[in-house]
């Protein structure tokens, strides 16, 4: 049906084209003109488009800001866990001197929760609005894709294919779901300490571990149910009615031209 519709909408941009152009050549040559136009053009210059208007910083910077963000807070962090690392943690020239791993992670436990909360509210702040401006970018160039029919009719084909935007969404909803649940059986009995920061805010050591006594760890399954039909035609349903306006006003424009033509 959604084939069809796209048809259509072909069929009357052609008979638009038609009673607009006096003469067959010119009608050939202009109908191949918009076809390039909207199947190859207007979907590829979308995207760079929209990054023009609204620019979003590469995955590459996101991660080293990110970094940066959390090395901050670690470093404060570093400077409440030093006299416990002193303490239990001894190393002289590169070697164990005394070990009590058990003692500092009981003791570390108090200190350090208020940073690590901190840590991890940074991140899912930092995270959530670059998502955000990543969603922004991208809604722009499917607004901007729209103009094309044929970027609605394969947008559209490809979500009720599970293979499109909005299966994505679905996916990465179901990611955000797993991960909460990963943390909290397996990543929140974790700890990573930071230590002597360099000038630049990094860290050349480390100290990792877990906390609470140690249990076997339940991994939680990861879970993903596609979207049923009803979903999908619910999502999708403002660019199937965005191809029927298509399919009308092309239509209609063909039929005024028509009326209008003079035939000699």
């Amino acid at each position: 049906v959604l084939s069809l519709l796209y048809i259509s909408t072909l069929f009357s941009l052609g008979l638009l084209i038609s009673t607009r152009t006096q003469r067959t050549s010119v009608a050939l040559l202009a109908g191949f003109l918009v076809w390039i136009a909207i199947t190859f053009v207007i979907p590829k210059i979308s995207e760079p488009v929209a990054s023009l208007i609204h620019p979003v910083k590469s995955q590459e910077v996101m991660e080293r800001n990110r970094v940066i963000v959390r090395n901050q807070i670690e470093k404060e962090k570093s400077k409440v866990l030093a006299p416990l690392l002193d303490k239990y943690l001894k190393i002289s020239d590169g070697h164990r001197t005394e070990w009590d791993w058990d003692s500092y992670r009981k003791a570390r436990g108090p200190l350090s929760q208020g940073y690590e909360y901190r840590i991890n509210k940074a991140l899912q702040d930092f995270d959530a609005q670059y998502e955000r401006e990543k969603n922004t970018a991208l809604n722009l160039s499917l607004n901007i894709a729209r103009l094309s029919p044929a970027s609605v009719f394969t947008h559209t084909a490809l979500d009720f294919c599970h293979t499109g935007i909005v299966d994505r969404e679905n996916f990465l909803r179901s990611l955000d779901v797993h991960d909460a649940q990963l943390f909290k059986a397996v990543f929140s009995r974790q700890f990573i300490d930071y230590f002597n920061f360099d000038e630049n805010g990094n860290p050349r050591s480390m100290h990792g571990g877990q906390t609470g006594e140690n249990a076997e760890t339940v991994y939680p399954e990861f879970r993903y149910k596609l979207l049923s039909f009803g979903e999908t035609l619910s999502r999708t349903a403002p660019d199937i009615i965005l191809l029927v306006l298509f399919n009308l006003i092309f239509f209609a424009a063909a039929y005024y031209s028509f009326t209008r033509y003079d035939v000699r």
